[in-house]
């Protein structure tokens, strides 16, 4: 069953984007990881929220943005700066 989009929903490219932003900053900052677990990231979103970040994730790591590595099935997504960051 597909959710409608509210008025608060930003469009898909845009929250790709303010996403793609925020990942860059967290990556430069200094002393900050440099890999990121997709599991801490979604921590307190609902089920919409983290469906939204994993698409949005997986996105950026087909633009070459992030990288991204799962060692074992179900296991956490850990998410690292990619190429065109």
């Amino acid at each position: 069953m597909e959710t409608p989009a509210t008025a608060n929903d930003p469009p898909p490219d845009k929250m790709t984007e303010n996403i793609r932003k925020h990942m860059k900053t967290h990556f430069e900052t200094p002393g900050a990881p440099q890999v990121e677990s997709l599991h801490d990231l979604a921590a307190g979103l609902n089920k919409k929220g983290a469906a939204q970040l994993f698409y949005q994730i997986c996105v950026l790591t087909s633009q070459g943005f992030l990288k991204v590595e799962q060692k074992k099935p179900f296991g956490d997504i850990l998410i690292s700066k990619g190429a065109k960051m």
